[in-house]
């Protein structure tokens, strides 16, 4: 997404100056400064693979869920084979 800010020429001096004293340019520096500040006041994208492990927890949930435990001893997984 693109957003054009128009600033005050002293401003602008001031937001390049800081920017090159950070060792980027000022579209990294603005949107660094951006998202630092999002993130203070509780702001949090949305992960990339929500949508997976939405659709991951509903095929889930379709399926019942055992109290037991499941008896998975080697003793177990060979019984009843004659050996």
């Amino acid at each position: 997404m693109s957003i054009q800010v128009d600033l005050e020429p002293l401003a602008e001096e001031q937001l390049r100056a800081q920017a090159k004293a950070a060792g980027g340019d000022i579209e990294t520096f603005v949107r660094d400064t951006l998202q630092k500040k999002l993130a203070e006041s509780g702001y949090q994208s949305a992960p990339i693979e929500s949508a997976f492990v939405k659709n991951l927890d509903e095929w889930i949930d379709l399926h019942p869920r055992q109290r037991q435990l499941a008896d998975d001893g080697r003793e177990s997984i060979y019984e009843g084979r004659g050996e």
